[in-house]
């Protein structure tokens, strides 16, 4: 559990059970209302920590698919340009290919 967590909900005592201290004069009533209050934001600020974390990864997700497509591309032009020196004379290509005879 995270030490934000504890610090919201209370100390562990020897026994290992969560206990919130009580505020000078506080009733059970608004030792409850203060936790719930502090659960709830809690819950808010990890809700915006998703939804923050959500939209990054559709965004990488998105860059990813798009330098996907422009890999393929290049790949696809790779292969157009190959060809284009296969086709050419043996003569013609040897000095123009890497690791050529």
């Amino acid at each position: 559990m995270s030490s934000s967590l504890i610090s919201l909900l209370g100390k562990r005592p020897n026994n290992g059970e969560f206990y919130i201290p009580r505020e000078e004069g506080e009733s059970p009533t608004r030792k409850i209302r203060r936790l719930t209050d502090n659960l709830r934001n809690l819950i808010t600020y990890q809700t915006t920590v998703i939804v923050s974390t959500i939209t990054e990864l559709l965004e990488v997700k998105h860059d990813w698919n798009m330098l996907k497509a422009q890999i393929e591309e290049l790949r696809e032009k790779v292969r157009a340009l190959r060809a284009q020196v296969d086709g050419l004379p043996r003569h013609l290509r040897r000095d123009h290919r890497p690791g050529g005879e």
